[in-house]
């Protein structure tokens, strides 16, 4: 999954379970950058442990996205591109199926704003405060990465079709390998009823997974 739905689940967290808001949003976010075991240096800091416990979640909120059938259907509708390409192009496809939902998905809230506006704003707001807080946590890379997110609304800019299709512009020009990723965009505008029904079935299973990882943890 992308930014926007790994800091929905976070924020999701939050609200259920009172955990702090600085931890689980920058785990959801530094869970691309930390990769590996957790630093012995680092592993033992107390106030840190919500947010190492966190990280680990969004790794297997990947892992469990990855093999759920929804996701593997979703990725067979995507017959323009090529295959190694699909499960990146499903990621984003999803987020912009919860951009189309996220009112919806977001209507028990009280922290956070069901507004994806005003929920972008506080993400951001949010990662700023924990680099201050923490910036031994923070690699150059995840601090550019964090800065071109704000200045160019990542939250934001898979919400529409315009959006999504500048957004395969820029990956197909990173490809070491040249390829028109916006094709993909045609399979999933020709099938886009097959991939609202897919989100919607997967991401309530999806929440409850986390969910469950977050009750179990907490439990002990």
């Amino acid at each position: 999954m992308n930014f926007l739905a790994h800091f929905h689940l976070a924020t999701s967290l939050v609200e259920r379970f009172e955990l702090s808001a600085i931890q689980q949003i920058s785990a959801a976010f530094l869970a691309d950058f930390i990769r590996g075991p957790i630093p012995d240096e680092l592993a033992d800091t107390p106030e840190l442990n919500e947010f190492w416990r966190a990280l680990l979640w969004h790794r297997q909120v990947d892992s469990f996205t990855d093999h759920h059938e929804d996701f593997k259907s979703s990725k067979k509708l995507l017959q323009k591109t090529n295959r190694r390409y699909a499960p990146i192009l499903v990621d984003i496809f999803f987020d912009h199926q919860l951009s189309n939902h996220f009112a919806k998905l977001s209507y028990s809230r009280t922290i956070f704003s069901t507004d994806q506006v005003e929920f972008a704003n506080q993400c951001y707001k949010t990662l700023q405060e924990h680099l201050k807080a923490y910036p031994q946590l923070w690699t150059e890379e995840a601090k550019q990465a964090r800065s071109m997110m704000e200045n160019h609304n990542w939250l934001l800019r898979y919400a529409s079709i315009d959006g999504l299709n500048a957004t395969l512009i820029g990956l197909s020009s990173r490809l070491r390998k040249p390829f028109d990723l916006t094709l993909a965009l045609q399979d999933y505008q020709s099938n886009s009823h097959e991939f609202e029904q897919n989100f919607l079935h997967f991401y309530p299973m999806l929440e409850n997974y986390v969910f469950d990882l977050a009750k179990y943890k907490l439990a002990y």
